[in-house]
């Protein structure tokens, strides 16, 4: 599953053997009813698919996160029955963006030159590798906090070359190149100490 994209959940009656239309079917997202005996009330958002068995379906057309913070709940007769989308790090991804991702070079006191990496929005825990022509370094996760559905992660690579722009590859459910549009160099400085001429004269006393 990945946001924007369609997903299907799927209301089995047992002790039937076909769905009889005659009797009441609905769904609904939280309070609110989202198809109620063939009527839509969002038909932009949601279809409504009629098996030929014991079970009637539910499309949503492009998934959002209120999708995976809320319950679901489908209705058959007097029965119901509900659920929220179960999401793990095998059923769904959110791969990071332009927007939710940050770069930033630092050079610490001993000289050693670090890559910090920031997904604001990001699911699974990625596993990033950074390329510099033919070197490759591994990213540490150096902090990480969770939300309601994403994680945000911040992540170290220490590197030996900062004036090359990086190619970056994270590992979610699929492999995924990292966006980012800004790269600055960082030049080495060579700091040369001026002093005055002066100049050494010698006299009698």
């Amino acid at each position: 599953m990945r946001i924007g994209e369609p997903v299907t959940l799927t209301c089995t009656v047992h002790g039937v053997k076909t769905i009889d239309q005659n009797l009441t079917r609905q769904w609904s997202k939280g309070t609110e009813s989202i198809v109620y005996n063939d009527h839509l009330d969002k038909p932009s958002e949601y279809k409504e698919i009629l098996t030929t068995h014991n079970q009637f379906v539910l499309l949503i057309k492009n998934l959002t996160e209120s999708d995976l913070t809320s319950n679901y709940q489908c209705r058959y007769n007097f029965d119901t029955s509900s659920k929220k989308l179960q999401i793990n790090a095998e059923n769904f991804e959110y791969p990071p963006t332009v927007e939710t991702t940050h770069l930033v070079y630092n050079t610490s006191s001993s000289g050693q030159t670090y890559i910090h990496l920031h997904f604001a929005k990001v699911f699974p825990l990625p596993n990033c590798t950074l390329a510099l022509e033919n070197e490759y370094y591994q990213c540490r996760n150096s902090s990480i906090v969770k939300h309601s559905v994403y994680y945000e992660v911040f992540l170290n690579c220490e590197v030996n070359n900062c004036n090359i722009k990086p190619q970056i590859q994270c590992h979610l459910i699929e492999e995924y190149p990292i966006p980012w549009t800004t790269f600055q160099a960082c030049k080495e400085q060579n700091r040369l100490m001026k002093t005055d001429d002066i100049d050494l004269s010698y006299g009698k006393m």
